[in-house]
C-alpha cells in the first residue's frame, strides 16, 4: 500500500505503521536521534503531520516501536541460533550471543537510547506495552537457553539472557563513543581504554554463564 493511500482498514493501518517504521529506522541511519523530527518522519513517509500523530503520538513513541519491531526479531533469531548449536559451552553460547547482534546496527543504535531517551517520554501505557512484551521474549528466550545448555539451572534463563542484554547495552556504550572520543581513544597509549564489541560481550556473556552455573551448583 503507498502511504500516501488513505488507510481503509485494519490490514491497510498496520501496513502503513510497518512502512512509517522502515522509514524511520532509514533516518535514525542517517542523522543522530536528537537531530530527527516527526516532521522529517511524515516528510519522509509522503503523510502529513497529523496523520503520523494518529499512529504515534510522540518521536519517543514512535522509535520505541521500531525498537521493539528490532528487538522481536532479535529474539526470533537468537531462539533459533541457540537451538542450531552443535556444541554447548558458556564459550560458545557467549560468541553466538555476540555475534547475533552483528548485522542488526539498527537495534544497536536504539539499544543506547532505549533507558536515557526513548522511555521518557512515552505514555505509561506505551511503556507498560513494551515492557510486556520485552518479558515475554525473556522468558521465551530464557528456556531456550536452558534448553541449549543444560548446566544453566532451571528456571534461571530469563534472569541469565536479561542481564546478558544489559552487557550488551553497556559495552556498546563503551565500544562506540562519540567521534571526537574515538579520535583520542585511537591512540596507542589509550589501547587499554578501547572495546572490541563482539570479541568483549562474547567473553564478559561467557564469564557470567559460568558464574551463574556455579553460584547455583552447576558445571561449568
Amino acid at each position: 500500500m503507498a502511504l500516501r493511500q488513505r488507510a481503509r482498514n485494519d490490514q491497510d493501518k498496520q501496513a502503513r505503521r510497518a512502512a512509517i517504521l522502515t522509514e524511520a529506522g532509514v533516518l535514525l541511519h542517517e542523522h543522530p536521534f536528537a537531530r530527527i523530527t516527526m516532521a522529517q518522519v511524515a516528510t519522509a513517509c509522503g503523510l502529513a503531520k497529523g496523520t503520523l500523530y494518529l499512529y504515534f503520538r510522540s518521536k519517543e513513541e514512535l522509535f520505541l516501536a521500531l525498537l521493539e519491531r528490532e528487538l522481536l526479531e532479535w529474539f526470533e533469531g537468537l531462539r533459533g541460533q541457540l537451538g542450531a548449536l552443535p556444541q554447548v559451552d558458556a564459550d560458545t553460547l557467549g560468541q553466538a550471543f555476540a555475534r547475533s547482534l552483528e548485522p542488526r546496527p539498527l537495534l544497536g543504535e536504539l539499544l543506547l537510547i532505549l533507558h536515557t531517551v526513548l522511555e521518557h517520554n512515552v505514555e505509561p501505557e506505551a511503556a507498560l506495552a513494551f515492557k510486556h512484551r520485552l518479558r515475554d521474549q525473556l522468558e521465551a528466550g530464557g528456556h531456550a537457553l536452558e534448553q541449549a545448555w543444560p548446566d544453566l539451572p532451571r528456571g534461571t534463563g530469563a534472569r541469565t539472557l536479561l542481564r546478558m542484554y544489559a552487557l550488551s547495552i553497556g559495552l556498546r556504550q563503551v565500544a562506540f563513543p562519540a567521534p571526537a572520543v574515538a579520535e583520542i581513544l585511537a591512540r596507542e597509549d589509550m589501547a587499554a581504554l578501547r572495546v572490541d564489541f563482539t570479541r568483549d560481550l562474547a567473553e564478559s556473556v561467557a564469564d557470567l554463564l559460568r558464574g551463574a552455573a556455579h553460584s547455583l551448583g552447576g558445571g561449568a
